[in-house]
């Protein structure tokens, strides 16, 4: 009898400890890690429209193919065609807008349209004409243009071409008047830059550009007579940087 409810106590011991040791038994065993999600691969697809500032800087080039001009030569005779450059700089800044499309995995093509206010100044002197200034200034510039891009994540080199538009303002005076000209060229931009996407929605930029806006015949209006004809050339360059909010397709 006695051996028999010793027993039975052993039994109902054990039954009482089997809860606590099952309670306890996941804590002793070694738990795996939840795996890490990678992190989400940045995006240029979408548009943008942003800021930037810069300095420029180029030359304009003025010829006169005529003997005697007026402007050139104050009205005198005997003179011989000339040539002469003024040397411009000053600095820019404005806006552009634009989308990208990613190719996957890492090119992207797009299209970017900018605009910027400009003081890019600088004068030269007519080597005939009493030694005139005559001043070159350029007030703004504008291009469309389109990218090629290469990606790495959150980084992107590209290159940019296209058509720009310029307006131009010359200005020349002496003793015995001033002469006033002024317009506003077509042209074509090459250019590219690299861009940096340091927040999911922002992105910073340095770029450099090349203008070239051929050759133009000029009128001068001024003392009599009343205007007068030069061929100007112009060449521009611009490094700038930028800030460009993306506008996400999601």
């Amino acid at each position: 009898m006695r051996r028999a409810l010793l027993a039975s106590v052993s039994v109902l011991a054990v039954l009482a400890a089997v809860p606590a040791l099952a309670a306890d038994l996941p804590s002793k065993m070694p738990v795996k890690a939840a795996p890490i999600a990678p992190a989400p691969r940045f995006s240029w697809t979408g548009c943008y429209i942003g800021g930037n500032i810069g300095y420029g800087w180029g030359q304009t080039g003025f010829a006169d193919p005529t003997p005697n001009d007026y402007l050139v030569t104050g009205g005198g005779g005997g003179w011989s065609p000339v040539a002469f450059t003024a040397d411009t700089s000053g600095v820019l800044g404005g806006g552009q807008i634009g989308c990208n499309y990613q190719l996957d995995p890492s090119w992207v093509v797009g299209i970017e349209g900018d605009i910027s206010a400009a003081s890019i100044k600088g004068t030269t002197h007519t080597p005939l004409w009493f030694d005139s200034p005559l001043e070159s200034k350029t007030t703004w510039m504008a291009s469309l243009t389109g990218r090629v891009g290469y990606a790495w994540n959150n980084w992107m080199v590209y290159a940019k071409g296209g058509a720009a538009w310029a307006h131009f303002d010359f200005f020349s005076t002496n003793y015995i008047g001033s002469w006033t000209a002024s317009e506003t060229p077509a042209g074509w931009t090459v250019g590219g830059g690299l861009e940096w996407a340091f927040a999911n929605d922002w992105s910073a930029k340095l770029e450099y550009d090349y203008y070239d806006f051929g050759e133009h015949d000029v009128s001068f209006a001024g003392p009599p007579p009343p205007t007068t004809e030069h061929m100007t050339t112009r060449t521009m360059q611009a490094v700038t940087i930028g800030l460009n909010y993306h506008f996400r397709p999601y």
